[in-house]
């Protein structure tokens, strides 16, 4: 099963995403309100996780700036992209996303990404 990061300023979005990702047999490691926890969580967690899901709209440092940084940082993780704004989907893919999810997002295709992954 994947262990994962879930980033999103939304705690409702968080905590649905929590109980429905763990009642399918994966593992939450952490949660970012923002790009710069997000950041802060891999710099000092150990083991990376096997997915990041991430937001693109938040404070302090959206989706977009947190993912690139964070794939130039740990080139090994997998973020699964999730917004309503299409208008920086081509952006994600370029920076090397695994996914770009648009929302409402339905909970089978993201059961289906981590059964890929």
């Amino acid at each position: 099963m994947a262990s994962v990061i879930i980033v999103d300023d939304d705690p409702d979005i968080v905590t649905l995403f929590e109980e429905f990702i763990s009642l399918k047999g994966h593992s939450i490691v952490g949660k970012a309100s923002d790009g710069v926890e997000a950041i802060e969580f891999l710099e000092n967690c150990g083991t990376l996780p096997d997915v990041i899901f991430m937001d693109h709209r938040m404070p302090k440092m959206n989706g977009l700036e947190a993912s690139k940084i964070i794939l130039t940082k740990f080139p090994t993780c997998k973020i699964i992209f999730i917004s309503a704004d299409l208008n920086i989907k081509d952006a994600a893919i370029e920076i090397g996303v695994e996914a770009f999810l648009v929302k409402p997002i339905s909970f089978t295709k993201i059961l289906s990404i981590l059964e890929d992954i």
